[in-house]
């Protein structure tokens, strides 16, 4: 049967339905699982809340409104769940203008019908934080940002959270843990900065700490909260660090813990490329070959300041792109290598040089 138009009273009948399942049936919230000094916490995107669309609210409507298509059934869902119950029925204006954005979305991707609730849950919370909302009209509390979509983006934003500081507690010297309660403020500062608005950014990573400049097609709501927070996806077990310093997280973890990007010394080996930190001058045998060579070179890291110490290298000028370093006091100077009138700082474990 062809779809029914979407009359004001049709449209407050859905509203009012949509309403009564959630209260009727609430979301049930998965709590993330952490401990101290791990990486147990990963990021659930808002699975939660589309499974909820998918499984709980839309087969309770479809019985009722056979002939009202999935989109409007899906965004009008979704308004009673984020948007403010006792302002009463959303005006008209914003169901249009949220519905809009919707099916141009998922034109554009050519998104599968099993994928459009996922779809309409990104659309959604972040019209709701006022993304690309222009329309305005009944009560001001319509108009505003919704208390329950930041409440839901608060919660996606603490499981990146977690992550970012498991990670952080495995990788980092001396890293210590937050408390939940630390955890949860991260998160709510992170998603209030992500969805303030504010003039164009001038560097291309600041687009990811602003929800307005989210643009569906070039990736979903979820890794553009991701990067606004980290950086970037971390590699393996560790941030890449003058990506993550960019992140919505790092300054609030440099002024609790003292984080910083910093040059860190270590060794190299010539032949298989295997990184060693540096704890002392004396040159370590690679597993590759004992008798490798191994040279001194810089790395941006993550370091906590109190866990390292600064300490004066005279940087080889070997005009080959890779500068190396030898220690302000090396007697043994290569023949033919000229080394840098000025001194280079990199840091080290402050154990290996009070040891």
């Amino acid at each position: 049967m062809p779809p029914v138009p979407l009359t004001t009273s049709l449209i407050g009948r859905i509203y009012r339905e949509a309403g009564e399942i959630a209260a009727a049936h609430p979301q049930r919230r998965r709590v993330p699982r952490h401990s101290e000094g791990e990486a147990a916490g990963t990021a659930h995107y808002s699975e939660g809340l589309t499974l909820y669309l998918r499984d709980r609210i839309l087969p309770g409507l479809r019985p009722h409104f056979p002939n009202v298509d999935q989109q409007s059934l899906s965004v009008l869902s979704l308004m009673a769940i984020l948007g403010p119950r006792h302002a009463g029925l959303p005006p008209g204006a914003l169901f249009a203008e949220a519905r809009e954005h919707l099916l141009s979305y998922l034109d554009a991707a050519k998104t599968p019908e099993e994928e459009q609730p996922d779809a309409a849950t990104q659309i959604l919370l972040a019209y709701a934080c006022r993304w690309r909302r222009i329309a305005a009209s009944g009560p001001a509390e319509w108009n505003e940002i919704w208390p329950n979509g930041v409440f839901e983006l608060a919660s996606i934003a603490h499981n990146f959270t977690i992550q970012a500081c498991g990670i952080l507690a495995r990788s980092v010297r001396g890293f210590s843990y937050p408390q939940e309660e630390t955890l949860k403020t991260y998160a709510n500062l992170t998603c209030m900065a992500f969805i303030r608005r504010g003039e164009p950014q001038r560097y291309a990573y600041q687009n990811y700490q602003r929800l307005e400049r989210w643009m569906p097609e070039r990736g979903n709501l979820y890794g553009w909260l991701q990067r606004a927070i980290q950086g970037s996806p971390p590699d393996d077990d560790r941030f890449r660090a003058n990506t993550f310093r960019h992140g919505l997280l790092c300054p609030l973890l440099e002024e609790d813990q003292g984080l910083f990007v910093r040059k860190v010394a270590f060794w190299k080996c010539a032949r298989c490329g295997r990184q060693i930190e540096l704890r002392s001058t004396d040159q370590p045998a690679c597993r590759c070959d004992a008798a490798a060579e191994m040279k001194i070179i810089s790395v941006d890291r993550l370091i906590l300041r109190d866990r390292y110490e600064r300490i004066p290298f005279r940087r080889l000028m070997e005009g080959d792109g890779h500068p190396h370093y030898l220690p302000i006091h090396h007697e043994n100077t290569p023949r033919g290598i000229r080394l840098s009138r000025r001194k280079s700082y990199l840091h080290v474990p402050a154990a290996a040089v009070r040891g």
